[in-house]
């Protein structure tokens, strides 16, 4: 999944792609993203700490600063992406959301 973060009236923000795996049943999420307006990086670096991911309405991963950090956007094709492991094991009918931190950030 490709995404981005922005914020009202600065130029770009953040870019990323993300992708589940599962390895030997139990869920790992990989990204890797990329800086696209370096004002904006510290609140950037502040969603991406906050993040969790949530399968079937509760948090099974907080801080997604672990992703890899491309140099530009244009290396999101080729960088490679950092896994973690959720250590929670896949079942049979999972619902995944991400919870971005709410509230204003200020450099």
């Amino acid at each position: 999944m490709d995404d981005e973060i922005t914020w009202g009236g600065l130029p770009g923000g953040y870019v990323f792609k993300i992708k589940l795996l599962v390895v030997d049943g139990v869920i790992e999420l990989c990204g890797v993203g990329s800086f696209t307006n370096m004002m904006s990086r510290p609140a950037a670096t502040k969603m991406l700490r906050g993040a969790k991911l949530m399968m079937n309405g509760r948090s099974i991963l907080e801080d997604f600063y672990y992703f890899n950090k491309a140099g530009s956007e244009r290396l999101l094709e080729t960088a490679p992406a950092y896994c973690k492991s959720t250590g929670v094991r896949l079942p049979r009918n999972p619902d995944f959301d991400i919870d971005w931190p709410d509230g204003s950030f200020r450099n």
